[in-house]
């Protein structure tokens, strides 16, 4: 979150694309298998949540390089 408003309560959720799902023409769910049987996703998010109404007040979606 990048502002931090003691009378409105957030939590922050991590959380990475597990299903197809396509933003701007991107496959944000791709994946890469790095050593067998281990794998790792590109793109990862964070969700700040108003814990008052449920309201998302923040959202944010990176691209990882995997290296």
């Amino acid at each position: 979150m990048d502002k931090y408003v003691p009378d409105n309560p957030s939590v922050s959720y991590r959380f990475v694309f597990k299903k197809p799902y396509q933003i701007d023409n991107q496959d944000v769910s791709k994946k890469v298998c790095i050593v067998w049987g281990m794998r790792s996703y590109f793109y990862h998010g964070y969700a700040d949540i108003d814990l008052k109404t449920g309201e998302v007040i923040g959202l944010k979606i990176q691209y990882r390089d995997i290296k």
